[in-house]
């Protein structure tokens, strides 16, 4: 996974929200595990570092009602630039982004990743783990 290529991102939403406190925004329509998400506010203070409040809502089918969501993942996030790696994969999910209620205005900008996202790794590590399962499985016998 290389980061650093700018041909890796893919801008997914950029807006200055306003309104009544708190502000809040949901980004329909994602897919990448990897988004980058910058927050700033025109009247940041020095002791100001939460940018926000993300949580992740995968599609789901209506178990309770319409009105339900269901968050997979949850992450406060600092004012300034910040990476986020799910550790779910889905194929479809949209995140809310809730502000800090002193956030007159924000500045929001997010990014997924399409690049080339290598899970050899963890294919690695799961066949030496079944390897293993399958050895202890042949010496208790």
């Amino acid at each position: 996974m290389d980061l650093s290529q700018s041909a890796n991102w893919s801008l997914a939403f950029e807006n200055t929200l306003s309104g009544s406190s708190p502000i809040s925004v949901i980004v329909p329509a994602l897919t990448s595990q990897v988004l980058a998400v910058y927050v700033s506010t025109r009247s940041q203070q020095d002791t100001w570092y939460t940018g926000g409040w993300l949580n992740q809502q995968p599609q789901t089918a209506q178990l309770v009602d319409s009105t339900t969501t269901w968050n997979s993942y949850s992450k406060r996030l600092s004012l300034g630039g910040n990476i986020i790696c799910f550790p779910n994969q889905f194929d479809l999910y949209e995140i809310e982004i809730n502000f800090p209620r002193w956030f007159e205005t924000v500045f929001i900008t997010i990014w997924q990743y399409v690049g080339s996202q290598d899970t050899s790794g963890i294919s690695t590590i799961d066949t030496i783990a079944s390897s293993v399962s399958e050895i202890y499985t042949l010496l208790s016998t």
